[in-house]
């Protein structure tokens, strides 16, 4: 009734915040107030009753900066022409469709990541590492060095393996100790220049 009295006064309902009613509002009205040029409010027996204005000779009039709301108030249905209560429901669920694919997504998501950390103690465990990436970045670098001094050790000695040897001289000897590489070679006649 509120919405279709607003529609015939042409109020948008987007332009009322509340309704209050005059009932729990005026409940406590001295004497008779005018709301406009033809009706007043009046009390009786704890009824705000709203009555032609001349039953009344005296009356108050009604101004909008005397009025201070109480907490008793509606809220009209203000998207009620913008979506019907179908449209909400639709809404939604598909809000509730989308919220179980992500919580199953999650679900997945903390499954696999179980499954990596499984996997990441297991490689841990085959290899015997140290449970710290640190302590393992330390172990790394540590064979890092190991390995490329190998791999020097390994290019000096094919230079004298590649060597081009007489008949009679022959590699009799290859060491390494304390930083030193120690090749005897045997037969050899005249010195060459290595």
């Amino acid at each position: 009734m509120i919405l279709e009295l607003m529609a015939q006064k042409e109020i948008s309902p987007s332009n009322v915040v509340n309704i209050y009613f005059a009932q729990s509002e005026f409940s406590s009205l001295e004497g008779a107030c005018r709301v406009n040029e033809k009706q007043a409010l009046v009390v009786k027996n704890g009824i705000v009753i709203l009555v032609p204005d001349f039953w009344i000779k005296e009356a108050g009039i009604l101004k909008p900066d005397d009025f201070k709301p109480s907490g008793h108030a509606i809220v009209l249905q203000q998207f009620n022409h913008i979506l019907k209560k179908s449209s909400f429901y639709k809404i939604g669920f598909v809000l509730l469709f989308i919220t179980g694919i992500v919580f199953g997504e999650w679900l997945i998501t903390m499954d696999k990541a179980a499954t990596l950390e499984d996997q990441r103690n297991a490689v841990f465990a085959k290899y015997n590492l140290k449970p710290t990436m640190m302590q393992n970045q330390a172990i790394h670098a540590e064979l890092n060095k190991i390995y490329e001094k190998q791999m020097k050790l390994r290019e000096y000695i094919g230079y004298f393996l590649k060597m081009h040897l007489a008949k009679n001289e022959k590699i009799s000897y290859i060491g390494f100790d304390s930083k030193v590489l120690t090749v005897i070679i045997k037969g050899v006649t005249q010195s060459k220049k290595l």
